[in-house]
C-alpha cells in the first residue's frame, strides 16, 4: 500500500477549467491484493452548472512494475461496471523494467451542479472498446473528423483552420478568403539589442544599444502551414495539430517580411459532442539569430 499512500498527495493534471479531477484522499475504495489495484478518482464541478457526458482528460501516475500495457487497464464506476475510456501512454520507466510511469485517461461523466462523480482505475482489464468512436479520414488535401453530431473539414495547405463545419446535418461554418491564424503587431519605433559572449544566471553578459526599426501596426495571418497532422487519434478524443508562421498581409516598409512568430493550433474533438476545443499557441521558436521579441495583440 506504500505506493497508494504516495499517490494521495498527488494532484492530477486536468485540462478542464470548469471541473477538477483529482485522486481521492479519504476513500475506502482503494484496493490492492499484491497484483491488482483499484484507485478512485473524483471529478468535481466548479462552475455551478450540471453537465452531461462531460469530457475529462487527466494524467495518472502508476507504480513501478505493475502495468506494461494499457490493455490491462480499465475504468469503472464505483460498482465495478466498465466505462468507456481512452488510454494513452505518457511515459515509461525506460531505465528500469519498461513499465508505465504515467498514463493519460479520456472519459466522460455526468455531473450535477457543484456535484462530484467518482470513477475507479483498475488493472484487471482488458476493457471492451467504446461502442461509439470518433471517425477520422485523412487525405492529401484534408482531414475530416466526425464526432457524431459534428463534422469538420480541416484543409492541409491553405492556412485556414477550418474549411467547413456542420452540426446535426446543418452547415454552420464555411471558410472565406483570409480566414485562418492571425495576429496584429504593435507599432514599435525602436528596439533594444543585447549582445554578449556568454550566458550567466542573469542572462547574457550584455552590451546594450538602441536601434531604429520603424515597425508599423499591421496584420499578420497564417501562411501555408508547415504541417497539419492528427496528433492524437482515439475513440473519445482526437486532436488535429496545425503549425505555421504568421506572415504579413502587406509586405514592405514597416513590416517583418519573413513573418512574426510561429503558431501551433490544436483542434480538439470529443466523441458525441457538437463543439471544438481550440488551443492557440504563439511560439518564438525561430532558431535563427538574433532572436526578436515583437509587440503584438
Amino acid at each position: 500500500m506504500d505506493w497508494l499512500r504516495a499517490l494521495l498527495a498527488v494532484l492530477l493534471s486536468a485540462w478542464l477549467v470548469p471541473a477538477q479531477a483529482l485522486l481521492q484522499t479519504d476513500s475506502e475504495a482503494y484496493a490492492w491484493d499484491g497484483e491488482t489495484f483499484a484507485v478512485p478518482l473524483s471529478i468535481r464541478d466548479n462552475s455551478g452548472h450540471a453537465r452531461e457526458r462531460w469530457p475529462v482528460t487527466m494524467g495518472v501516475p502508476l507504480p513501478a512494475g505493475l502495468v506494461q500495457d494499457t490493455r490491462s487497464l480499465r475504468l469503472t464506476d464505483p460498482r465495478g461496471r466498465t466505462l468507456p475510456c481512452q488510454f494513452q501512454v505518457l511515459s515509461r520507466r525506460t531505465a528500469g523494467d519498461g513499465s508505465l510511469r504515467w498514463v493519460l485517461l479520456d472519459f466522460q461523466v455526468d455531473l450535477a451542479a457543484h456535484g462530484t462523480a467518482q470513477v475507479v482505475l483498475r488493472n484487471d482489464g482488458p476493457a471492451p472498446a467504446p461502442a461509439a468512436a470518433i471517425a477520422v479520414e485523412t487525405t492529401q488535401d484534408h482531414i475530416q473528423v466526425d464526432t457524431g453530431p459534428l463534422q469538420a473539414l480541416i484543409p492541409r495547405h491553405s492556412g485556414r483552420l477550418l474549411e467547413r463545419v456542420s452540426v446535426q446535418g446543418e452547415r454552420i461554418l464555411e471558410a472565406r478568403e483570409g480566414d485562418g491564424a492571425r495576429l496584429r503587431s504593435g507599432a514599435v519605433p525602436e528596439m533594444e539589442r543585447f549582445r554578449g559572449p556568454r550566458w550567466n544566471p542573469a542572462g547574457w553578459e550584455k552590451e546594450r544599444r538602441t536601434e531604429a526599426i520603424a515597425l508599423a501596426e499591421a496584420d499578420y495571418r497564417g501562411g501555408p502551414p508547415r504541417e497539419v497532422v492528427v496528433e492524437t487519434q482515439g475513440p473519445l478524443r482526437t486532436v488535429v495539430r496545425i503549425r505555421g508562421r504568421h506572415l504579413p498581409e502587406r509586405p514592405g516598409k514597416g513590416s517583418v517580411d519573413d513573418g512574426m512568430y510561429h503558431y501551433s493550433v490544436r483542434l480538439i474533438f470529443y466523441q458525441g459532442h457538437p463543439y471544438i476545443h481550440l488551443q492557440y499557441d504563439i511560439e518564438n521558436s525561430d532558431p535563427r539569430q538574433p532572436q526578436w521579441m515583437y509587440l503584438f495583440r
